[in-house]
C-alpha cells in the first residue's frame, strides 16, 4: 500500500508538471521552480555539511558568514536551520499553492482502506515532491556536518530523521484541522486568519533575515534554543562533541510533539472523512415580492442585468467564501510586510515610504492577471448559462479591485500613521482608486492566456491544484503587473502629491481629469479586447480549469 501511495503522488506530480508546461510562460515558471528547489537544497546542504571542516570560510550571495566552525557560529546555524526546517514546513504550504501537493484524503473515502493505511500513505506521499526532497537534503547535510564523533553519530542520525518527520506530521495536523474548520462559515474565518497570520509571520521573518547578520539573531536563537526543533539542533551540536545522554534527552520534546500532532491528525482526519460539512442556511431563489435573491439587501441597488448579477455574485462570494477571505487576508498582510521590507533598507523618508504603498499589490495580483482561474466552478457556470463576455469580466474586476486596494490602503494608512505623511497617503489612495479599473481591465485582457485553476473548495489546504511551477509563473505575472502599476498609478500619485504640497488646486483638477480620461480609455479598450479574446479561447480556458482533464 505504501508503494501505491508513492506511485499515486508521483503520478499527481507528473500530471501537474505536464499540465503546467502546456504554455511557454508556464514552462518557464516550472523551470524556475525546479531551479529554485535545487538551489535551496544545494545551499542548505553546503551550509550544514561545511560545519564539519575546520576554518570553513563560508560566503553566500556575497556575504561573509565567518568561520562556521566557531562554536558560537555552529550553534546559531544549527539551531536556526532546525527551527526553519520544522516551522517552515508547517506554514509554507498555507501560503504557497505549489509547495504542498498533498493527496487529498477525502478522495479516498470510498476505497476499502483502513485509517492506518491512509495515514501511512499520506506520510509517504508527503515526502515526495520538490520541497520535501530539499528538506531531506538539508537533513543529509546535517548528518555530514555534525557526525564528528562515533559515539554521537546515532544521535545525529536520529535528530536528522525527527526534524523532517516533525515538519511533515505537524504540517498535516495543522492543514487537516484548518480544512475541517473551513466546513463551517465561522470556522472558515478562523482558519483563514490562522493561515494568513502564520504565513505572513514566516514570510516576514525570512525577508527581514536578509538584512541582518547571524550575530544579530542571537536573541532569537536564545529563544529558539528551548523550542522542540531548536533543542534538536542543540542535540546535534552536542552529539558532534561526543556527548550522548543530554543530546538524547533533547530529542524527546520534538518526539512528543510528533506523537501529539500525529494523534491530533488522526482525530481530525477521521472527522474529515466521516463528518459531512455543516449545512448553511441559504436564501430562496425568489423572494416573496418576486425579486431574485441575489439582488436582495444592498445588492438591490445594482442594475438587474447580467453585469449586475455578476457584480452581486462576486459580493456574495467574497462575503461567504472562506478561501477568498483567507486569500484577501494573506495577500494584505504579505503586501504590507513586503512594503516595509522594501523601503526600510533604502532609507526612504516618511513621505516616500507612503508613496511606495502600491507595492503591496504584489501578493494579490493573481486576482487581476488570473481572473478566470479564481473559482473554476464560477467560470463553468458562466459557460453553461451563456453569460455575455463583457458581463463575465465585470464581477471579476470588482473582486480584483477589492483584493488589490485593501493591501495598498493598509500599507498607506499604517505608514502614514507611523511617519505622519498624511498628504502622501491621500495621494496614494486617490491615485490607486482612480486607476484600479485600468489595472484590472488589463488583467482581464491577460486572463484568457494566463488561466490557472484556484479552486474555492471546502478543503483549500489539501489537494492543491496549482501544481508544478505555477508559483513561479504567478511571480512573473506579479512583477509584470507591478510594471503596469508603475506606468498607470505612480505618475498620477507623484503628480497629486506635488499639487497637494504646493497648493495647486488647478493642477490637482487637471491631473485628476487626465487620470479619469486615461482610465476610461484603458478600461474600455482592455475589457473589450478581453471579451473578444475569451470568445476565441473559451474552450481552451475551460480545458485548463477542468482538473479532470489533467493528463
Amino acid at each position: 500500500m505504501i508503494r501505491v501511495f508513492a506511485s499515486l503522488k508521483w503520478r499527481l506530480l507528473r500530471n501537474g508538471w505536464r499540465r503546467t508546461t502546456r504554455s511557454p510562460l508556464a514552462a518557464l515558471g516550472f523551470a524556475m521552480s525546479m531551479l529554485a528547489s535545487l538551489a535551496g537544497a544545494t545551499a542548505g546542504f553546503i551550509v550544514f555539511s561545511s560545519l564539519r571542516w575546520p576554518r570553513a570560510d563560508l560566503r553566500i550571495a556575497g556575504r561573509d558568514l565567518g568561520f562556521v566552525n566557531d562554536p558560537a557560529q555552529v550553534h546559531r546555524v544549527i539551531v536556526l536551520g532546525a527551527a526553519l526546517m520544522v516551522v517552515g514546513w508547517w506554514f509554507a504550504p498555507l501560503v504557497s499553492g505549489g509547495v504542498d501537493e498533498t493527496v487529498d484524503p477525502t478522495r479516498l473515502v470510498l476505497l476499502p482502506l483502513t485509517r492506518t493505511e491512509i495515514r501511512r500513505g499520506q506520510i509517504v506521499a508527503g515526502f515526495i515532491g520538490m520541497a520535501p526532497i530539499a528538506m531531506i537534503v538539508w537533513a543529509l547535510g546535517m548528518i555530514v556536518g555534525m557526525s564528528r564523533s562515533p559515539a554521537g553519530m546515532v544521535i545525529v542520525i536520529l535528530g536528522a530523521l525527527v526534524l523532517p518527520l516533525g515538519g511533515l506530521v505537524g504540517s498535516r495536523a495543522l492543514a487537516t484541522s484548518l480544512a475541517r474548520m473551513t466546513r463551517t462559515r465561522r470556522g472558515g474565518d478562523v482558519a483563514g486568519l490562522i493561515a494568513a497570520a502564520g504565513g505572513a509571520t514566516v514570510f516576514a521573518v525570512l525577508q527581514v533575515a536578509r538584512f541582518i547578520g547571524l550575530k544579530d539573531l542571537d536573541p532569537l536563537v536564545d529563544v529558539l534554543r528551548w523550542t522542540p526543533p531548536g533543542m534538536v539542533g542543540a542535540a546535534l551540536e552536542g552529539a558532534s562533541r561526543g556527548e550522548v545522554l543530554v543530546p538524547a534527552l533533547e530529542l524527546v520534546p520534538l518526539a512528543l510533539v510528533i506523537a501529539v500532532a500525529g494523534w491530533w491528525w488522526t482525530r481530525q482526519l477521521d472527522a474529515l472523512l466521516t463528518n459531512t460539512a455543516r449545512a448553511q442556511a441559504s436564501d430562496p431563489i425568489y423572494r416573496e415580492e418576486g425579486s431574485i435573491a441575489i439582488f436582495s439587501g444592498l445588492r438591490r441597488r445594482l442594475p438587474h442585468s447580467s453585469a449586475g448579477a455578476a457584480l452581486a455574485r462576486e459580493v456574495v462570494y467574497l462575503r461567504r467564501s472562506p478561501s477568498r477571505r483567507a486569500a484577501l487576508i494573506s495577500g494584505s498582510l504579505l503586501g504590507v510586510v513586503y512594503v516595509v521590507v522594501f523601503v526600510q533598507p533604502l532609507h526612504f523618508d516618511a513621505g516616500r515610504q507612503v508613496l511606495a504603498a502600491p507595492l503591496a499589490m504584489l501578493f494579490s495580483v493573481q486576482f487581476a492577471g488570473n481572473q478566470l482561474g479564481v473559482d473554476p466552478t464560477s467560470f463553468w457556470l458562466d459557460v453553461v448559462t451563456g453569460a455575455p463576455p463583457m458581463a463575465r469580466f465585470v464581477g471579476r474586476q470588482l473582486l480584483a479591485g477589492v483584493t488589490l486596494f485593501v493591501p495598498v490602503a493598509l500599507s498607506a494608512i499604517g505608514l502614514a500613521a507611523w511617519g505622519g505623511a498624511w498628504v502622501e497617503c491621500i495621494a496614494a489612495l486617490v491615485a490607486t482608486t482612480v486607476m484600479l479599473p485600468s489595472v484590472t481591465a488589463v488583467g482581464s485582457m491577460a486572463s484568457p492566456w494566463l488561466a490557472v485553476p484556484i479552486p474555492d473548495s471546502g478543503n483549500p489546504f489539501s489537494n492543491r491544484q496549482t501544481l508544478g511551477g505555477n508559483g513561479c509563473m504567478a511571480g512573473l505575472v506579479g512583477f509584470t503587473f507591478m510594471l503596469l502599476v508603475a506606468c498607470l498609478i505612480v505618475p498620477i500619485e507623484l503628480g497629486l502629491n506635488w499639487s497637494f504640497h504646493d497648493g495647486q488646486p488647478l493642477w490637482t483638477i487637471l491631473i485628476l481629469g487626465a487620470a479619469v480620461a486615461l482610465n476610461a480609455v484603458v478600461w474600455r479598450t482592455a475589457t473589450r479586447r478581453a471579451a473578444r479574446g475569451l470568445v476565441r479561447r473559451e474552450l481552451i480556458v475551460l480545458d485548463r480549469l477542468d482538473a479532470r482533464l489533467s493528463k
